[in-house]
């Protein structure tokens, strides 16, 4: 079995505001990711978040070819990272911060990304 990971932060700037509408998509990664949990050809792929100086919340779609589905990742300052499973078939993924509330204007405490892909 061999493991293979990639590593990033996001874009300083919200992206989406406290009810989830785009602000602006230059504050958005997308990242292109190997078919997750596909037997024979790759294993589990997983994705973890880690924040300092402030909570952060994240938002997460992932694209399995014919659909995107989004969730918000809540990444305390305090614990361990955040890690999610991504669904079987995911091809690609965005990444955004999110206002947790009107008020939020920590725009820019470090938040960064783990890609990590479990092959066969």
């Amino acid at each position: 079995m061999s493991n293979n990971f990639q590593l990033g932060g996001i874009p300083h700037g919200f992206a989406f505001n406290e009810n989830g509408s785009l602000i602006h998509y230059r504050n958005v990664i997308a990242l292109a990711t190997p078919g997750a949990n596909q037997a024979g050809a790759w294993g589990d792929v997983w994705i973890s978040f880690a924040s300092d100086f402030a909570d952060v919340k994240v938002r997460l779609a992932v694209h399995d070819g014919t659909s995107w589905s989004v969730t918000n990742v809540d990444v305390p300052l305090g614990g361990g990272r955040v890690a999610q499973k991504l669904r079987p078939g995911a091809q690609k993924i965005s990444l955004g911060r999110v206002k947790k509330s009107a008020a939020d204007s920590v725009e820019d405490a470090p938040v960064g990304w783990l890609l990590e892909v479990f092959g066969p």
